[in-house]
């Protein structure tokens, strides 16, 4: 594996192995170390990439599966009313793990750039994940949306001009559990440079392509590994999930049925109950979060232990 000389950053996959794993164990999910070494997603979504930032694709892959977790839940609490709608939290977790899919398997296949776009996508989901969480006007008003119309007059009821995020910033004036999406500094940092990703423009293409160029093309592919701009879409989309898990682990019991969790063979089969499970993938994201803003942070040329958490 060649080291980028230009950005002189080495995300290994052993460290994110050892993140991962440091994580759970604290949660009180003992794992063999090993079981962390290869993502389960391999058979999915492709191994992870040979490249300089390995393990910030190790990392998300694991986000993945932890979205997957909290779906699996939330279906077990029966989310399908009298009318047959399903509910808000269990639509949006799934897009959520939609999008985060969908910039693994862009990044892998250096369209780093084109991902940026669906990371406004997916912390738009996140935040209005999170407002369903405490929200139950939002909840019942996201379930009756059925056409196009309806969807415009919901965006512009509870969504434009940033009500969500003012909504979350108000719940955390006067609450004890506070949502991370709105008060965390890297994902104000994340939100704040996807503006360029929603509206891109020709030089911002320009400026990550031509880095990539002077490294060295590949004219005898059509897609290439990842490019420069996926520490910034890879850390950035674990940042917003983590941060979505965790204010679910501290809120779930608002809005959510406690129920049997009953599917075996996995890693969380001594937990009993949903409320349970919520509690510990919240634990799990508030460590895993805290380890990935260590490691992006060493990164940095002018780290200092004293300034830099």
């Amino acid at each position: 594996m060649e080291k980028n000389s230009e950005l002189a950053k080495i995300y290994k996959n052993r460290m994110a192995r050892n993140l991962i794993y440091m994580s759970y164990k604290t949660a009180e999910i003992e794992v063999p170390l090993n079981c962390f070494e290869i993502s389960t997603l391999t058979d999915h979504l492709g191994p992870v990439p040979p490249s300089w930032n390995e393990g910030l694709f190790r990392y998300l892959d694991e986000c993945i599966n932890l979205l997957n977790t909290v779906e699996m839940c939330i279906l077990s609490t029966h989310p399908i009313d009298e009318k047959n709608k399903l509910s808000a939290l269990l639509i949006l977790c799934h897009q959520i793990k939609g999008h985060a899919t969908s910039i693994r398997i862009l990044c892998s296949n250096g369209l780093d750039s084109q991902s940026r776009i669906i990371v406004r996508a997916l912390y738009e989901n996140c935040i209005a994940f999170c407002r369903a969480l405490i929200d139950k006007k939002f909840r019942d008003s996201f379930r009756e949306v059925e056409t196009a119309e309806q969807s415009n007059e919901f965006w512009h009821k509870f969504i434009s001009r940033s009500k969500s995020e003012n909504y979350l910033i108000d719940y955390n004036k006067n609450n004890k559990n506070k949502c991370p999406l709105v008060i965390s500094e890297e994902v104000s940092f994340i939100y704040k440079n996807l503006g360029i990703s929603a509206h891109p423009n020709y030089l911002f293409s320009v400026h990550h392509y031509a880095k990539n160029y002077r490294l060295g093309p590949n004219t005898g592919q059509f897609v290439n590994g990842p490019e420069l701009a996926s520490e910034f879409v890879l850390s950035g989309s674990c940042h917003i999930i983590l941060s979505t898990i965790n204010f679910l682990g501290t809120t779930s019991n608002c809005c959510i049925k406690t129920a049997p969790w009953g599917i075996k063979g996995s890693i969380f089969d001594n937990i009993t109950t949903n409320t349970d499970l919520f509690f510990t993938l919240g634990k799990i994201s508030t460590l895993m979060s805290l380890m990935l803003m260590k490691w992006t942070n060493r990164q940095m040329q002018d780290f200092d232990p004293k300034v830099h958490f």
